[in-house]
This record gives structure tokens, C-alpha cells and sequence, in this order.
């Protein structure tokens, strides 16, 4: 039974990483989902190596699903991740690129010019949005890049349905910036 397990796990993860690679959302979510229930229960058993592999079957899973605009269960599998205390250097640019899609769609489906932070309060991705941007700055804040998040949060304060978002980064900033030895990860460079 543990083999049959084993050699499906590894073929859906394989596969369904090929097909992701290649751009073929629909189909690498059915297999990666695959995977995803066949690890789900035993997450706290796994090897650091195969918990590693977990978090990028959830990532490309939340990925999958994001780019079928089906965001609540995109978020889902993001939200597992933990992306706020990830210090993978993928999840800066990762967000970007969604908060954008959302951008442009809004403006697709609108016909007006707006910013991130305007597509985010008006669309109808208002709460996954929101999601992403505090996201963005609670990762900002865990690098001790205070300057970009101070910036990010000043921008976020002008929108009142993301404000939400700000009070509870500006706690954890502020925790950061009084306490710099207990910041989970070191500045990077460019900050």
C-alpha cells in the first residue's frame, strides 16, 4: 500500500510538474491536487525535504487556481503556505504578478486606468487583494525593509475597505522595529 502511494505521489508530482512548467494550469492542478491529498494528512510526519515539497505543490496549486480566476480556492492553498514568514525570494515577485493580473483585469472589465491599490478596493477581488497586499507588507516588514513597507502602507491607507489590512501590519512592524533581533529573517541587501 505504501508503494502504490509512494509511486502515485511521485508520478503526480512529476507530471503535474511538467505540466505547470509548461503553462497547462487546468491540467497540473488535477494532478498536483492529487499529490496534495495524499500528503494532506501526514504533513507533521514529513521529512524537511518533502514538507519543502509540499509547500511548492500548495504554491502551485494557489498558482493554478489564481490563474483560472478561481481565487478564493487559490488563496486557500497560498494561505497554507504561510507567505508573510516564507522567506522564499519568489513570493515578493509571485505577489506582484497576481496583484497585477487583478490590475489588469479590472481595467479590462472597467475600461478605466487605476492602480494596484484602486483595482483592489473596487474589484470584485477586493478581499483576496487585500490579502496579498498585506502580505506584501508583512514580508517586507519580516526583511527589516521598513522604508518599503512604510511606503506600502501609506498607500494602502488611502482605501478604506484595505485599511483593515494596515492596522494589523503597523502591529507587527512596529513589534519588528522595537525588537530587531527577533526579526525572523536578516535584511537582504537592497533594502
Amino acid at each position: 500500500m505504501a508503494r502504490v502511494k509512494t509511486r502515485s505521489l511521485a508520478g503526480a508530482l512529476y507530471r503535474g510538474t511538467q505540466l505547470f512548467q509548461s503553462k497547462r494550469f487546468f491540467e497540473a492542478m488535477l494532478l498536483l491536487r492529487n499529490a496534495f491529498v495524499l500528503w494532506r494528512g501526514s504533513v507533521d510526519q514529513l521529512s524537511s525535504k518533502e514538507r519543502g515539497q509540499f509547500y511548492e505543490v500548495c504554491f502551485m496549486l494557489g498558482y493554478c487556481y489564481d490563474e483560472m480566476r478561481q481565487y478564493d480556492i487559490g488563496h486557500y492553498y497560498l494561505s497554507l503556505l504561510d507567505l508573510a514568514n516564507n522567506n522564499d525570494p519568489r513570493v515578493i515577485s509571485y505577489i506582484e504578478s497576481l496583484l497585477n493580473e487583478i490590475q489588469r483585469r479590472f481595467e479590462e472589465e472597467t475600461g478605466k486606468h487605476v492602480n494596484v491599490y484602486q483595482a483592489a478596493q473596487d474589484s470584485e477581488y477586493c478581499e483576496f487583494a487585500g490579502f496579498l497586499l498585506a502580505t506584501r507588507v508583512s514580508i517586507y516588514a519580516m526583511r527589516a525593509c521598513y522604508k518599503e513597507a512604510a511606503l506600502e502602507l501609506h498607500e494602502i491607507s488611502k482605501y478604506p475597505d484595505l485599511s483593515d489590512h494596515v492596522r494589523e501590519v503597523m502591529r507587527r512592524i512596529d513589534r519588528n522595529r522595537s525588537n530587531p533581533d527577533e526579526a525572523p529573517f536578516a535584511p537582504p541587501a537592497d533594502c
